[in-house]
């Protein structure tokens, strides 16, 4: 896997430890570009 990938996961993973709901990671990860 490319590491843009992984940098994906790890954002996904970090705003969950924050309590932040998976669809706003996903919402905020396509805003993000």
């Amino acid at each position: 896997m490319s590491s843009a990938y992984n940098e994906l996961l790890k954002g996904i993973e970090t705003r969950l430890r924050a309590g932040i709901p998976l669809r706003d990671a996903v919402g905020g990860m396509a805003a993000d570009g």
